[in-house]
């Protein structure tokens, strides 16, 4: 199979829309709750975690598993690590600045 057969290119069409509705879904929940951004000592560990991780693209740090940025995933309180590495927050968290 060539890298430019169609069911390749089916495939990674598949992959990068999965990827569009997280990145949609994860900005609604973090609109939603009224931007609140994670607290930088658990945003610094959150990367500290994922810079660990095997399923991190270090050159684009980006996540193989579910795709995301993971320095724009950590910052938000409302995401959480798709292999459970790290939660989504409850409670108190920071508000952005606009």
């Amino acid at each position: 199979m060539t890298k430019n057969c169609n069911q390749c290119k089916k495939a990674k069409f598949k992959r990068y829309m999965f990827m569009v509705k997280a990145f949609i879904m994860a900005c609604f929940r973090f609109a939603k709750s009224g931007f609140k951004a994670t607290p930088m000592g658990i945003y610094e560990e959150r990367l500290s975690i994922c810079k660990g991780c095997n399923f991190l693209n270090r050159r684009s740090m980006r996540c193989f598993e579910c795709g995301c940025k993971v320095k724009a995933k950590a910052a938000m309180s409302t995401e959480q690590c798709p292999l459970h590495y790290w939660p989504k927050l409850k409670g108190k968290k920071r508000k952005l600045n606009a």
